[in-house]
């Protein structure tokens, strides 16, 4: 009689909503080109997220199956999706070089804001140089991010020292900004004697 009751109580349960053990999705994307990096060829309709992460991909009917009332559903209205990308594109060994150098970053990594913080930034790095043969370096600023949407000037720059070489990257990497000495250091000045302003993104700055 003990075993009856125990089995009766238990059978509902085996076919409760608990015991279906549905794996739901935080998010989901239809209705596309879904492209995972997974091989060529391979493509499909839909993804499933979960939790930061891809929970599966597939045809559009097997991951709106796994949508729930919580689950934020949008169709990519037959845009390409390409999940799980990996950007190939680093400066790592890059990066090591940058490690002991003043960040000049703005906002949400910096609070540089304006040109004169930059400058005065420079100026209290390149006293801790007493040598005028060594470059004092920076990186990290970002012109478009700056008050007044441009790069400081050469003569912007020579007020920071007119004796100590300094160059400033930009975030991009692809680009610097040097006072005179610094220029002199990299020998730009002995092959362009005549020099009277820095070209950068087409931009003229007069010294």
């Amino acid at each position: 009689m003990y075993r009856l009751i125990k089995t009766y109580l238990l059978f509902p349960f085996l076919f409760s909503p608990l015991c279906e053990a549905k794996l739901s999705a935080d998010r989901v994307l239809y209705d596309g080109h879904v492209i995972p990096m997974t091989g060529e060829g391979v493509e499909e309709q839909a993804i499933a997220i979960k939790d930061g992460h891809i929970l599966a991909i597939g045809s559009n009917q097997n991951i709106l199956s796994l949508a729930d009332e919580r689950t934020k559903v949008d169709s990519l209205s037959g845009k390409t999706l390409l999940p799980g990308f990996i950007d190939a594109h680093s400066h790592i060994s890059q990066l090591i070089n940058l490690v002991d150098v003043p960040y000049l970053f703005s906002q949400p990594d910096g609070d540089f804001s304006e040109i004169s913080e930059i400058l005065e930034a420079m100026r209290a790095h390149v006293t801790k140089f007493d040598d005028v043969k060594s470059l004092a370096f920076a990186w990290g600023y970002d012109e478009t991010e700056l008050l007044e949407r441009r790069h400081p000037s050469l003569a912007e720059l020579n007020t920071v020292s007119n004796t100590q070489p300094f160059c400033m990257m930009q975030i991009s990497g692809n680009q610097a900004l040097c006072n005179t000495k610094g220029l002199t250091y990299w020998e730009f000045i002995k092959t362009r004697p005549t020099l009277k302003m820095v070209i950068l993104r087409g931009l003229k700055q007069e010294n």
